[in-house]
């Protein structure tokens, strides 16, 4: 399915824009180490030859605890070797804009499950995406060859936004409902009037006010709205957006202030959540995600490499990468996947607040040297709300940062 167009291990025509090196028979850690080399040593791989994307395709059949002493170490150490390459290239070709990263095959994911993640990455909407290693896991779709028809289409899913009255959040709702997805927007009454505007411009969307300081409540609400006034009896997508920071040194944080964070970042995407998925109180739940659900979490670099005077953000944000990634394993979703995204520097009216020399540092500690856009966010968001593009990526903290040089 790889278009004819495009390259493969350098060896397309002048024109070709992405270097796709297939290390799927690599069989051991040492022979991956030193395939990387041969194949990738003394290429021409900066923005200037044409080439935008570097993309590995490795295979790890190993669940991570059999084979004894050496199955474990060989699985470990070639999945490191993986990380530290890719994190390591990206910085080497970044100049050029060039951007750098794989997609490690776990056992039985096949072609059915790579295609989307593949041509996304390789596509400009991942253009802010690099120096990550992406595990795939096996699909619904099982094996055989993928189907191309429709594999981003979010037209017709039922998708819940919360947070949807500025920013990345309004961005995702314009990008969704222009791609056909019936949506539930949800804010703050105090921004009612944007998603009444909003709703007046797309004839697929609905609105539901909700404090996410209160996260039963606005669960409970939000609940309601799509049964009632949206008639769901199941939801496609959930992406849960409301946030809020309040940023202070430790020494210097109030208890509300940590205590607002926590609840808005962590208790109330975790409740909305929890209200659609069978529990010991709710084994019948009234709303539940489909088969092929989604939930996306709003993850943050701060989450990732820390960030001074956020403590509370950071843990908040953390918290919720790791509990998508627990999720997960645990399969508590059947079908369904959580995964998170974890915007980096992105320009906003929120950055904008920031003092220019200090935001030009910020901007520039990645490897792109920039600052990213809403719509970089929403591309990854709209990937991930997508029933076949995003099948087999599952506990996923998506990082759209520009390769920020802290954190893994």
């Amino acid at each position: 399915y790889w278009p004819s167009d495009r390259c493969v291990e350098g060896g397309a025509g002048a024109g070709a824009d992405t270097v796709l090196v297939d290390l799927t028979g690599v069989a051991s850690a040492k022979a991956l180490r030193e395939s990387l080399h041969r194949r990738l040593a003394g290429r021409q791989l900066s923005g200037s030859g044409g080439v935008q994307r570097i993309l590995l395709v490795a295979r790890d059949d190993e669940d991570g605890c059999e084979g004894g002493f050496d199955g474990v170490v060989d699985g470990a150490t070639r999945e490191g070797v993986l990380q530290g390459f890719v994190r390591s290239l990206s910085k080497e070709v970044a100049r050029g804009g060039v951007t750098c990263n794989a997609l490690l095959l776990r056992r039985g994911a096949g072609e059915v499950a790579l295609a989307g993640p593949l041509l996304w990455l390789a596509s400009p909407a991942a253009a802010y995406v690099t120096g990550q290693v992406w595990p795939v896991t096996p699909g619904r779709g099982g094996s055989g060859a993928p189907s191309l028809d429709g594999l981003f289409d979010v037209a017709g899913r039922r998708v819940l936004v919360t947070g949807a009255g500025g920013g990345i959040g309004a961005e995702t709702c314009e990008l969704l409902a222009a791609r056909g997805a019936e949506l539930l927007v949800s804010d703050l009454a105090a921004n009612e009037e944007r998603l009444r505007d909003f709703c007046a411009r797309h004839a697929n969307a609905r609105y539901a006010c909700a404090d996410a300081k209160d996260p039963s409540g606005a669960a409970s609400a939000l609940e309601a709205a799509m049964l009632e006034d949206c008639g769901w009896d199941t939801v496609d997508a959930v992406v849960l957006n409301a946030g809020l920071t309040r940023d202070r040194t430790l020494r210097k944080m109030q208890a509300a202030e940590w205590d607002d964070v926590l609840t808005v970042n962590l208790d109330m995407p975790l409740a909305l959540l929890r209200r659609l998925v069978p529990t010991a109180e709710r084994p019948q739940p009234s709303l539940s995600l489909s088969d092929a659900g989604r939930a996306v979490f709003l993850s943050s670099i701060s989450g990732v490499g820390g960030n001074g005077g956020q403590t509370n953000y950071a843990a908040a944000k953390s918290a919720l990468a790791a509990a998508a990634a627990r999720i997960s394993r645990a399969g508590l979703l059947g079908g369904a996947r959580v995964n998170c995204v974890a915007p980096g520097f992105i320009h906003s009216e929120m950055t904008k607040k920031i003092p220019v020399l200090q935001r030009e540092v910020i901007m520039r500690m990645n490897n792109l040297q920039q600052g990213g856009l809403p719509r970089d966010i929403a591309e990854a968001i709209a990937f991930l709300c997508a029933a076949e593009a995003s099948d087999g990526i599952n506990g996923v903290n998506l990082r759209v940062c520009g390769g920020h040089l802290l954190g893994r």
